[in-house]
């Protein structure tokens, strides 16, 4: 989404004074006088632009007037791209709690693969035991496979492994928050999951899994207005789901996937490899 209009800005900001200057918004200001000082010309209306809000909250923020929200600034941290170690580190500095922040590009290049997500998601459920053999049997993987998984969790700091081989999270969610850009690294990954929907969908009996679909004609002038309610639906889900601060376990919990797609029939019916 491009920029959020200015009652939707509101709704994201306090207007309690903060008693000390918010870490978000001192990164902010950092970040700022680090653009304008390569180019003088980029003001704070381009940079309330290129972070996608309205410049008269921005100066707000900056003069201590306004307390940005963690949720406004995941989306400003996905515009700015962020590192996932630099977002939780502010986040921890912030709040005290554990960052839900997406998963970056760099990461989907690297994995390509759902099995460090699950691992990641499984980690939260009461029967989670930090050894591979468990976690191999768990997802009917090799004990390769997940041991190499894990590395690249570690590796990326989407955990921290501990001398006495226990984990620490080091994101709450792998909810992924930006979807103002694409790569054929996440494209594989959506391929993945979609070939997993249709083994469910095929081998699971209907109460352990959810197959919906609906038809619609829609005006083409409309189509990114029904594109974000599905985006703000699949993070509210994220969200509702998922506590923040990643203390919470689930009850003999299972990892389950949601899949959304949204697309227009009478251009994909002409497709080479429709069938």
């Amino acid at each position: 989404m491009a920029t959020e209009s200015q009652s939707e800005s509101q709704s994201e900001f306090s207007n309690e004074n903060p008693a000390s200057p918010s870490k978000y918004s001192l990164f902010l200001k950092d970040e700022f006088n680090r653009l304008n000082e390569k180019n003088p010309s980029f003001s704070l209306r381009s940079f309330a632009r290129h972070i996608g809000i309205d410049q008269s909250f921005l100066s707000k923020i900056f003069k201590g007037e306004k307390k940005i929200s963690h949720k406004t600034f995941a989306k400003i941290a996905n515009r700015l791209e962020v590192s996932a170690e630099k977002f939780n580190q502010l986040v921890v500095e912030e709040s005290g709690k554990l960052a839900y922040q997406s998963l970056e590009d760099n990461y989907y290049q690297l994995v390509q693969d759902w099995l460090p997500i699950a691992i990641l998601e499984y980690a939260k459920t009461e029967n989670f035991k930090p050894n591979i053999e468990n976690i191999a049997g768990y997802f009917n993987q090799t004990p390769q496979s997940i041991s190499l998984a894990i590395k690249k969790l570690a590796a990326h700091h989407f955990i921290t492994l501990n001398e006495d081989g226990s984990w620490t999270p080091q994101i709450a969610s792998t909810t992924p928050q930006d979807h103002t850009k694409t790569s054929a690294a996440r494209k594989a990954l959506q391929k993945q999951f979609l070939q997993m929907s249709l083994t469910a969908l095929e081998n699971l009996p209907l109460t352990e899994r959810a197959h919906l679909g609906l038809t619609i004609a829609l005006p083409k002038e409309r189509f990114e207005e029904a594109r974000d309610k599905l985006i703000d639906f699949h993070l509210e889900f994220g969200e509702y789901f998922q506590p923040c601060d990643n203390k919470q376990k689930q009850i003999d919990g299972d990892v389950y996937q949601l899949c959304l797609s949204f697309f227009p029939i009478t251009k994909v019916s002409h497709l080479k490899d429709n069938t």
